[in-house]
């Protein structure tokens, strides 16, 4: 009776320590990830004075910077050729985006919502019509204004109509079967 007990309390004490050490091992690339992004996104930031105006040009891996102050969101945006501009690790540029500088452009950005650590959109449900969203690219400050909020199935097609405004969109997952897509055009 002794051994078994003996042997329950070892089994219990060795799957503590194999959490620990699982949620340390999480904890650290969250702590190293936030550390890489907040030196990227400060180099980034270097560039501008405090009206958006360009200052200096500093070597940084982003293409752009997304912010949105409602939710609080500032994510650096890799360039569509680099491996990171990938929506499993970051907020994604879509490959039949048109870049800000561009008459008429269309910057679609995707990234998933929910609880995991690359759930970057997981707040955009909480956007309304009418807020603003920044995108800092090549020198550069562009404001957009949230003007329609809808969702899409996922099964439906998506086709990209023609604005005729510079023009960004958001795109993430609502659930299992709908999209969540946001539209803002540039003021």
């Amino acid at each position: 009776m002794n051994l078994k007990r003996n042997l329950i309390k070892i089994f219990g004490i060795i799957c503590i320590v194999i959490s620990i050490v699982i949620f340390s091992y999480k904890l650290y690339q969250k702590i190293v990830r936030d550390n890489y992004t907040n030196t990227e996104l400060d180099i980034f930031y270097k560039q501008y004075d405090n009206q958006g105006n360009q200052i200096r040009i500093e070597k940084t891996s982003y293409l752009l910077v997304l912010e949105i102050p409602r939710i609080n969101l500032k994510e650096g945006v890799y360039n569509i050729d680099d491996y990171r501009n990938n929506i499993s690790l970051n907020v994604s540029i879509l490959p039949t985006s048109i870049l800000p500088n561009e008459k008429n452009s269309v910057l679609l950005l995707a990234a998933h919502s929910g609880t995991a650590a690359n759930a970057y959109f997981k707040n955009l449900h909480k956007l309304n019509l009418g807020d603003k969203i920044n995108i800092y690219y090549d020198g550069l400050t562009y404001q957009y204004e949230i003007n329609n909020i809808y969702t899409k199935d996922k099964n439906d097609d998506f086709y990209l109509k023609k604005y005729d405004k510079k023009t960004l969109i958001l795109i993430t997952c609502l659930n299992d079967f709908k999209y969540l897509i946001l539209e803002a055009k540039n003021i």
